[in-house]
């Protein structure tokens, strides 16, 4: 019985792990980057901003500025406000319609760019 109880919780924590790996980093409110008050995660309010190569939820209402000079995997349905250059190559860049991605610098990519609607990407 308990090496039964031992690789049920094993199968539940990974399948956890599985379930986390994927979850975005979503804004809940306007303002910085770099402040962890605007982010949510599934589980609970976000310790620190998204650090790179990370899912990166920008909710319709809500406007984030900062620099940043890690990549990300971008969903945008507000406002993402760069201050300088930003590289497009941790898996892909949406904008939705609605939404509204500013570059204030370079832009460069090496992944997949998909603008729906009246989405906009102004660099």
């Amino acid at each position: 019985m308990h090496k039964l109880n031992s690789f049920l919780f094993l199968i539940l924590f990974l399948f956890t792990c599985v379930i986390a790996e994927g979850q975005s980093y979503t804004s809940i409110a306007s303002g910085s980057w770099s402040n962890p008050a605007v982010w949510t995660l599934p589980w609970g309010s976000a310790p620190v901003p998204p650090q790179g190569n990370q899912d990166v939820l920008i909710s319709a209402g809500t406007t984030i500025i900062g620099a940043t000079g890690n990549t990300y995997r971008l969903d945008i349905n507000g406002t993402l406000i760069f201050t300088g250059d930003y590289t497009n190559s941790a898996g892909g860049l949406t904008i939705e319609d609605g939404g509204t991605f500013i570059i204030n610098g370079n832009f460069t990519s090496s992944s997949n760019i998909v603008i729906n609607g009246n989405g906009k990407l102004k660099v």
